[in-house]
């Protein structure tokens, strides 16, 4: 157990000098610990930690360019301290609006000529809670279990209440009892006195993370309990609702939260599935048959792509640029299945590829009945080439042939996949003046093998609906909130997309694992792989 600042100021002379021996050797590694985690976080600056070049004094500045552009990459702010005695919630309902203050500006003198101080004045009404519920379910009572000075385990009849909290949360309805039930439970937490002297508090567990996630703290002292986290964040991605209407909505079930506390909602619980994303990468890569495809995502008027990895079991998201780079970086050289996808050059490199058909259909379609002589020419042959293919593949699965028969259906098409390549061969040559024509034709012939590999493997699939229909709800959302507006608002949609899609893939209920995942999030625990947590959740 860690010494927070409440049990330093307690350390004085008088009380290490009452204290035995065994209790001053384990005083001290605590101590120890404590004293080179602090030297650790004093020799943090710029270049070995997140802490931003503005902080550093100005000796210790090399290059003032180099400086500022560094400092557009790193947000302001020191580490929050985690140790201290426990605070109110941030989480704050909605907030009553206040008169329009004057600048705070420290240049600005008030009437008797004295310069004005930052931040909140004297008299400023200000904000706060305006609505305070009153307690719907028994009281939890959180006592210290064990002295953190000398390890002891404390008695419970010692225990004084020192302060306390509500928790704002609802309960989800079934069939046999619709409905959703709004519940206010109150926490107490208790102050004990060990036998050494030294008092302990219940502190509740609290982790201020870093990196994308700065600012964002997981803790069990918080206004909104886990499943209305949950619930949020499904009305932010499930429902595409914006946060004004899902403040409105909250408010019909009489939940009067602020904009603020329903944005923080929705970060913290992609903080809280952070942890998943490695596995879930891990898993995509152990299976069979992923299906990839990509569209245009928006992030504060940047444009980059969003890439989809679907599977029959999981389902992984991603946001970055539309290049093999980040296609190998996701399905790397540990990926030995089959990929299906379109006919972007990024997958070009891959052996074990498929072509999806229904691309190329809409293409011979639009040259069969384009107004060119040539392209209908051979817009209809291509068109009769793959339906005919596309026929014998159905029958073949029909009539539930096993895998190992396949050999007989490729070799029935030799002949007819012989002929229609020496058209596209005729086709692609420069000399064909229509250049949908050239580039089709073209299109085949570098993707020959990827395209009507599926007549030698009927059983694998012939279009890449599966990852086109996981990207239209997130395309749509995207049409609705015209993308994201920063680094953590983008990587909060993809772990909340993938964790939501690998849910429904998996018959999870999804509102039920993320609240599980939150709730093990702020008390500091690991969770689960979804298959693995499905039945706790």
């Amino acid at each position: 157990m860690e010494l927070t600042d409440h049990s330093l100021k307690q350390l004085t002379p008088e009380f290490i000098k009452n204290q035995s021996h065994d209790d001053l050797i384990c005083l001290s590694l605590k101590l120890l610990k404590d004293l080179q985690e602090s030297r650790d976080r004093l020799n943090q600056n710029s270049s070995n930690s997140s802490r931003p070049p503005g902080s550093m004094p100005p000796w210790e500045k090399t290059d003032q360019k180099e400086n500022d552009d560094t400092a557009d990459k790193n947000e302001p702010g020191a580490d929050p301290d985690v140790q201290g005695a426990p605070r109110q919630p941030d989480d704050s309902p909605s907030e009553a609006p206040s008169a329009p203050e004057e600048s705070n500006d420290t240049n600005t003198a008030d009437p008797e000529g004295k310069k004005r101080s930052p931040g909140k004045q004297p008299g400023a009404p200000g904000f706060g809670k305006t609505w305070n519920p009153s307690a719907t379910e028994e009281a939890h009572h959180c006592h210290p279990e064990q002295c953190c000075c000398c390890d002891r385990a404390l008695n419970p009849d010692n225990c004084v209440a020192y302060t306390s909290f509500h928790q704002v949360d609802i309960g989800l309805g079934d069939a046999t009892h619709p409905g959703l039930v709004v519940k206010v439970t109150p926490y107490i937490l208790y102050e004990n006195t060990c036998i050494c002297g030294h008092h302990n508090r219940y502190n509740p567990q609290a982790e201020a993370l870093g990196g994308v996630w700065e600012g964002i703290q997981l803790s069990e002292w918080r206004w909104i309990a886990p499943t209305l986290a949950a619930f949020i964040a499904h009305l932010k991605m499930k429902f595409r609702l914006p946060i004004r209407k899902i403040q409105e909505m909250l408010g019909h079930f009489g939940l009067h939260l602020s904009t603020g506390c329903i944005q923080r909602c929705y970060e913290e619980s992609g903080a809280a599935v952070a942890p998943l994303e490695a596995p879930i990468q891990e898993a995509l890569l152990e299976e069979m048959l992923v299906h990839a495809d990509e569209t245009i995502w928006i992030e504060n008027n940047k444009t980059l792509w969003l890439w989809v990895f679907n599977t029959a079991s999981v389902v992984y998201y991603c946001v970055g640029k539309r290049t093999k780079q980040l296609f190998q970086e996701v399905l790397n050289a540990s990926f030995c299945g089959w990929l299906m996808s379109d006919g972007y050059g990024a997958y070009r490199h891959y052996d074990k590829r498929l072509r999806c058909w229904a691309h190329l259909l809409r293409k011979a379609r639009g040259l069969a009945e384009s107004m060119d002589a040539t392209g209908r020419a051979f817009g209809q042959q291509a068109v009769s080439v793959l339906e005919t293919l596309m026929d014998a593949i159905y029958d073949w699965r029909a009539q539930n042939h096993p895998e190992e028969h396949t050999q007989a259906l490729a070799t029935a098409h030799q002949s007819l996949l012989e002929t229609f390549k020496e058209t596209c061969e005729q086709y692609g040559d420069s000399a064909i003046q229509h250049e949908k024509t050239r580039n089709l034709a073209r299109e085949f012939l570098n993707d020959w093998a990827a395209i009507f590999r599926i007549v030698e493997h009927p059983c694998l699939p012939l279009t890449n609906n599966e990852a086109e229909r996981s990207l239209r709800p997130w395309v749509l959302m995207r049409k609705i909130c015209y993308g994201s507006r920063s680094q953590r608002g983008t990587k909060t949609f993809t772990l909340l997309a993938s964790v939501i899609d690998t849910c429904r893939r998996r018959g999870v209920d999804s509102i039920r694992f993320l609240a599980h995942a939150i709730d093990a999030a702020r008390k500091g625990a690991k969770i689960s792989m979804i298959s693995q947590a499905a039945e706790g959740t």
